[in-house]
Parts: structure tokens; sequence; C-alpha cells
């Protein structure tokens, strides 16, 4: 019984296949990632079942975000210094709770590209059971929200991945980079299938050219002031939007 690893609890139990994000859809003007500046561009990548809504089946699962994102523009984080600053002593605002979906009639989708599926794992512990996710990967130019939830998930997701895998998770072949290599001052452990760094040197700084911090990439400032307490909440509303929800599916969605 020891030889296997423990497993998903919390986080989603699901399919995964491998293929690609293909973007067709110019959103340089709300994103300034350049992952997303170029329609054409093809980035493969392994996918666990994204869901939005309950789909029939996992190939019609839509792929959108569950949280909210910062808008960053020009190196101004917009979106905090004004959301935040504003709501000083008030409730959190609807636009960055998890737990709410926006109208689309008001808030119409953003098209960014699309999920293509073309290689099925050929080992799935290997290649699925090991995929190793987290909402903290954020490629420059995306930042998170202070949605409570996401937030909890920055740390949870690796932390879980951590005790599943170990502390080398980031090292098995399906969750390395694939330009890149490992680079880090972290040294034995659990699942270390590199070389381990050999000789380098673990401490840091040092004179033997290892790896740094990227200042380019630091995080932006963020303005936060207010009192952390406990209210109670049983005044809040939370049936309507579930309920408006509701009457927007139909079929199979409302029955599960």
């Amino acid at each position: 019984m020891r030889e296997r690893i423990p497993e998903r609890v919390v986080h989603a139990k699901g399919a995964g296949a491998f293929g690609y994000l293909e973007i067709t859809h110019d959103i340089s003007k709300y994103c300034k990632a350049a992952i997303f500046n170029q329609v054409g561009r093809r980035l493969r990548s392994p996918f666990a079942s994204p869901l939005e809504r309950i789909p029939e089946r996992v190939v019609h699962a839509k792929g959108a975000g569950a949280f909210g994102y910062l808008e960053i523009t020009h190196d101004i984080t917009k979106y905090c210094k004004a959301a935040i600053f504003n709501q000083v002593g008030k409730k959190t605002p609807l636009a960055i709770r998890f737990s709410t979906v926006w109208p689309h009639k008001e808030f119409p989708l953003i098209p960014v590209g699309r999920l293509v599926l073309d290689r099925n794992p050929k080992n799935y512990f290997l290649e699925v059971e090991q995929i190793a996710f987290c909402p903290a990967n954020l490629v420059p130019g995306v930042e998170p929200s202070p949605d409570k939830m996401l937030q909890g998930r920055l740390f949870s997701y690796s932390d879980t991945h951590r005790h599943r895998l170990g502390p080398n998770f980031v090292q098995i072949p399906v969750n390395c980079p694939y330009k890149a290599r490992v680079a880090t001052y972290q040294r034995d452990g659990f699942m270390t299938v590199t070389n381990n760094e050999e000789g380098a040197p673990n401490y840091f700084p040092n004179s033997f050219s290892g790896p740094v911090d990227h200042p380019k990439y630091k995080e932006h400032v963020t303005q936060a002031s207010g009192d952390v307490d406990r209210w109670n909440s049983g005044d809040e509303d939370n049936f309507s939007q579930p309920g408006n929800f509701y009457k927007v599916i139909t079929g199979l969605s409302r029955e599960i």
C-alpha cells in the first residue's frame, strides 16, 4: 500500500490530456502578457479539465477563468489602487468574489483562444496524476486579485503538491519547463530526478553565478489599509445571484 502517493482530496479529480492553446483573438488592450500578444501563437501544455458550469462531457468544458485579475497598464495597478482604496470599511465588492458569476449580457465574455487536445496520456499516473498546477505560477503581465479564495489557493496548491509529490515536484517531467531548466537552491529530498545541481552551492548570495531574483518581474505595489475583524454575515444575500444563474441554465445542468 505504501507504493501509492496520497490521492487528490480537496483539489479536483478529473481527466487530463495534452495539447496546446492557440491564440485566436488580440487581447493586448486587456493584458500585457507577451504570450497573448500574437494571434496564431500556440502554447503547448498539459491540461486538466477546467470547468465552467457543469458540462455534459469533459470535452465540452469552457476553460473560463474563475478568479478576477489585476488590470496592469503602464506599470500601474489600476484595479487595486482604485478598488481597494474605495472599499476600506466596506464589504468585499462582488467583482473580486469567487462565488459571483457576472451576467454575460452586462459583461460579455472576451474570447482569447481555443484549446486543442491532440494526445492522450501514455501513462495516467506519470502524466496526469503528477501534474502540479498552481495559480501562483503566473507569467509576467498577469497578477492575482485580492479575492480571498484565490489568495488562499496561491499557497495551498503548492503546499499540497509538496505533500503529494515531494518538495521537488517541479523537476518531474510533466511539470518542468520546456525551454529552461529548474534552477533553485533546493537540494536532496523526495522526487529529485535531476542531477541535484551537482556541486553547485545551496546558499545565496554566492560567487558561482547561481540563480538570482529578477527585479523586472517583481509584483506591483498595491495599497491596503483598514481593520481586520469579524462580522455577522447573516444579512448577506446569498441567493439572488445563484438564482439568476439557475434561470439561465437549462436541461441536464439544472437537474445536476
